[in-house]
């Protein structure tokens, strides 16, 4: 719980610099500046005993009196060419921003895409199963497939779950393959990336999988296929089982399948 509200609280601070970082920057400079020019007329009273500001009446003495300020001009244009770059900097950081959120949700269309055109043909009604409900399909495939006990009765064990998806996942590849693909390299990309705050783009998608596209999300990270074992790092930096059932929620991380931070715990 600890760390829940420490990622909460330095998430919260990083949207708040984000939101006023013109104005914290703008604060930040004139304090810098109220700051030396305090440090330089206090060195000036330690050094020579009263301040230069006195601007005096001879000439040769006003000359003297530049050159002492000689080397706090050089260090305001030091400054200012800080700040130059300081402005490339974040023209860049811009840059990389807007490319980041171009090709991520460019990802993110062509997964949504491929979930709207999935069909899968139903033999005994004669429809057809279309977008969503084909993924709900390969859930519905999975508890079908749940391992018997003794008296016929479906049980609902971790290793029953595993039994049960790998059957789905064997049944419908040529959906599966695919769909994990494209899921997986959507959250490749934005872990590469290096944008910051990356989570507040990853939960757009984690908040459009259905319950039971996280279920099926969290017994394939536990897989060697359709980059399974690859993805299982993703889930894990990315949140993404934290709104999954209770009882799955239990029973993988009692089975050591998944540490706490997949579920943002």
């Amino acid at each position: 719980m600890a760390n829940k509200n420490k990622r909460k609280f330095w998430a919260s601070v990083k949207a708040f610099v984000l939101k006023s970082k013109t104005l914290l920057e703008f604060l930040a400079l004139i304090g810098l500046l109220v700051y030396l020019w305090h440090v330089w007329v206090n060195w000036q009273t330690w050094f020579f005993g009263e301040s230069l500001i006195k601007i005096p009446y001879n000439v040769a003495e006003r000359g003297q009196l530049g050159d002492t300020y000689g080397p706090m001009s050089a260090l305001f244009s030091g400054l200012a060419f800080l700040g130059v770059l300081y402005t490339v900097y974040l023209q860049i950081s811009d840059n990389s921003r807007d490319s980041f959120e171009t090709n991520f949700f460019r990802i993110m269309d062509i997964w949504r895409d491929y979930v709207k055109g999935v069909v899968l043909p139903d033999n005994i009604t004669g429809k057809s199963l279309q977008s969503n409900a084909v993924i709900e399909h390969v859930y519905l495939m999975l508890w079908y497939n749940l391992q018997l006990d003794e008296a016929g009765e479906k049980v609902e064990t971790l290793e029953s779950f595993k039994h049960g998806y790998s059957c789905a996942r064997n049944a419908r590849p040529e959906i599966m393959d695919a769909y994990f693909r494209l899921l997986y390299h959507t959250f490749r990309f934005a872990a590469k990336s290096p944008v910051w705050d990356k989570e507040s783009y990853t939960d757009i998608v984690r908040a459009a999988l259905s319950p039971g596209e996280l279920v099926l999300l969290a017994f394939n990270g536990l897989t060697d296929e359709y980059e399974g074992g690859k993805f299982k790092k993703y889930i894990i930096q990315f949140h993404l089982l934290k709104h999954l059932a209770g009882g799955f929620k239990k029973m993988l991380i009692e089975g050591k399948e998944y540490p706490a931070e997949a579920f943002n715990d």
